[in-house]
């Protein structure tokens, strides 16, 4: 799909760079070699940082990969040693 920044003006079709790239449960998972229950978990343990942003009204929480990546070396939970 094409991203539309203001009507009429089409942007890139990923505009974020590696480290913004957008990241939820499942991806953050993937990323850290876990479990999408322990991520789950983290969030409702307040372990996690607090979303970069949201979709769907809400629903859908994202974080940037950057943020996930500081969060989870300062932790010690990069288990695959992502960058």
């Amino acid at each position: 799909y094409i991203l539309r920044k203001n009507k009429g003006e089409n942007m890139k079709s990923n505009p974020w760079s590696i480290e913004e790239s957008p990241v939820g449960v499942h991806e953050i998972a993937d990323l850290l070699g876990c479990s999408r229950q322990s991520v789950s978990s983290w969030q409702v343990r307040k372990q996690f940082p607090e979303p970069d942003g949201t979709v769907g009204g809400g629903k859908v929480r994202l974080w940037k990969r950057e943020t996930v990546i500081k969060w989870a070396n300062a932790t010690g939970r990069n288990k695959n040693g992502a960058i």
